[in-house]
């Protein structure tokens, strides 16, 4: 497997489905590598959810990370977890 940068190609989202079937790896700016889903998320408007507007984001599943459960914004590779 090799690193995806997030500029070339991103995760597919199925349809009818509001994340990834698998979950990922995911590197950000810091080149900290964690699991996460691509999935889709309410957007943020000055700290408060907005309806309507979703957006597909990563989001860290990673229990072991400082990141678990947050939106990571600065991913710059990602791939599909090794069989």
């Amino acid at each position: 497997m090799k690193w995806i940068k997030i500029d070339k190609d991103l995760p597919v989202i199925p349809n009818n489905c509001w994340r990834t079937e698998k979950p990922i790896l995911v590197k950000n700016s810091k080149s900290d590598v964690m699991l996460a889903y691509f999935e889709r998320v309410e957007d943020k408007k000055d700290g408060r959810y907005f309806g309507g507007s979703f957006s597909p984001k990563f989001v860290c599943e990673d229990k072991l990370s400082n990141y678990f459960g947050m939106v990571i914004t600065d991913v710059v590779e990602w791939m599909y977890l090794p069989k």
